[in-house]
């Protein structure tokens, strides 16, 4: 079976971005497929080693390189942007970290980041452990 293209590639991706939001650490898992096959065990000198750049020059997490892509079900993305009133085209819309709306969701299966966000589980003030997450639909419902 042939790879695909480049830009068959960035089709499907546009087709499932959903949008940018901040999200609670606690609602970030790395339990999804391609984590667990693709990704390496948590390396404790890694996770070290980041907080100590965090502390050096903070955290930086509105900083667009350091976004976490993540996959969610629609229906729960579509529950969590009802409850804060947000439409889905709005969401879809926001280009910005700075603008990026807080949300409620749990359940968010991160593609990378892990030990960024082990990092910040540590490093983080408790009422500040927060992420920026760019979803894209898990395509269950596409």
């Amino acid at each position: 079976m042939p790879l695909p293209t480049d830009a068959a590639l960035a089709k499907d991706r546009l087709k499932c971005y959903r949008g940018i939001a901040r999200v609670s650490l606690d609602s970030l898992c790395f339990k999804h497929s391609l984590v667990r096959k693709k990704h390496r065990e948590i390396s404790q000198q890694h996770v070290l080693h980041l907080v100590e750049v965090f502390e050096r020059n903070g955290c930086l997490r509105l900083h667009e390189e350091h976004i976490i892509d993540a996959v969610v079900r629609d229906e729960d993305l579509n529950e969590a942007l009802s409850r804060e009133e947000i439409s889905k085209e709005i969401f879809r819309d926001v280009q910005w970290a700075q603008h990026a709306p807080v949300l409620n969701i749990h359940n968010v299966k991160c593609l990378s980041g892990m030990h960024r966000i082990e990092a910040a589980q540590r490093y983080l003030d408790d009422n500040d452990k927060w992420w920026i997450v760019r979803f894209y639909s898990d395509g269950e419902s596409l």
